[in-house]
């Protein structure tokens, strides 16, 4: 069975879940993060779990169609 590769904007996606996975993990442990307060970390968290949220079904979705092209 043969490989698939990596496109470039998979490398994209991936790269940019993984940086708002970190980003939420840093922002938790060092940021200040309230739940009823505007301060930096809550925006972090925020900014961080949107990109989560769009591009790691993207990213999915690219794997599953690029999967599918290739029957």
């Amino acid at each position: 069975m043969a490989r698939v590769g990596w496109s470039v904007s998979e490398r994209i996606l991936l790269g940019a879940v993984l940086a708002a996975i970190v980003a939420v993990a840093v922002a938790v442990t060092q940021l200040a993060v309230g739940p009823r307060t505007l301060a930096g970390g809550t925006v972090v968290v925020g900014t961080a779990l949107l990109v989560v949220s769009i591009a790691l079904p993207a990213f999915l979705l690219s794997r599953w169609q690029r999967a599918q092209a290739r029957r």
